[in-house]
C-alpha cells in the first residue's frame, strides 16, 4: 500500500476566493435585474385587494435571505479560505525551512 500524499495548490485556493467573489457578483447583477423587471410588472399590476401587501412581505424574506447570503460569502468563506491558504503557506514555509537545516 502506498503512503498517502497531497499536493499543496496554493493557486486553487485563490482561483476559489475568486470564484465566489464573481458569484457574488453575478448574483448581485441578476437580482438588480429582475428587481428592475418586476418593479415595471408592479407598475401595473392590477392587483387583489392585500396582493400587493403579501408580495411586499416574501420580498422582504427573500431579500433578506438574499442579503445574509452574500454576508457569508464575502464576510464567512472569503476570510476562511483565506486563512486555509496563510496556514498551508505556513506550513510549506517550515517544511522548507527543516529541509533546508537538515
Amino acid at each position: 500500500m502506498s503512503d498517502m500524499t497531497y499536493k499543496y495548490r496554493p493557486g486553487a485556493i485563490i482561483e476559489g476566493i475568486d470564484n465566489i467573489r464573481t458569484a457574488h457578483t453575478n448574483i448581485d447583477r441578476e437580482l438588480d435585474e429582475l428587481e428592475a423587471y418586476a418593479t415595471r410588472e408592479l407598475a401595473n399590476w392590477q392587483a387583489v385587494e392585500g396582493s400587493k401587501a403579501e408580495y411586499e412581505a416574501h420580498k422582504a424574506a427573500w431579500d433578506a435571505a438574499v442579503n445574509e447570503m452574500g454576508r457569508i460569502m464575502i464576510d464567512d468563506a472569503i476570510p476562511a479560505l483565506n486563512k486555509v491558504l496563510e496556514g498551508y503557506n505556513a506550513t510549506e514555509r517550515a517544511n522548507v525551512g527543516m529541509w533546508a537545516q537538515g
